[in-house]
């Protein structure tokens, strides 16, 4: 497995992407008047927050994902444990530093 796919898998980038889109939509439907600038950054942070919880998720399951989910990309043998925390832990920091930038609502939800 390559290294980017691999980190895709880990992070499940369509989770991401979905937790993006809906944010905005939920926006939307809200009728909220927010700047582009916040919406995107609001977006970006439920994205990264969503990636680095799938790595940390897969972090705490490797040893069942042994069994039943060998083609994850920790048993696989694709991503360390190690490696795995420090892409979940950096895509939680940034998800904190995006939503840092719209309000401290933001940042404390």
């Amino acid at each position: 497995m390559k290294p980017l796919v691999a980190v895709a898998r880990l992070v499940r980038v369509h989770a991401a992407l979905a937790g993006a889109a809906l944010t905005l939509l939920g926006a939307r439907l809200t009728g909220a008047a927010l700047p582009g600038r916040d919406l995107l950054l609001m977006a970006l942070a439920v994205a990264w927050a969503t990636a680095g919880g799938n790595a940390l998720n897969d972090v705490q399951d490797c040893r069942i994902d042994g069994v039943n989910r060998r083609d994850r990309p920790i048993p696989a043998g694709a991503i360390g444990v190690k490696a795995a925390c420090g892409i979940g832990a950096g895509a939680l920091l940034l998800a904190l530093l995006c939503a840092a930038f719209v309000s401290a609502w933001c940042l404390a939800i």
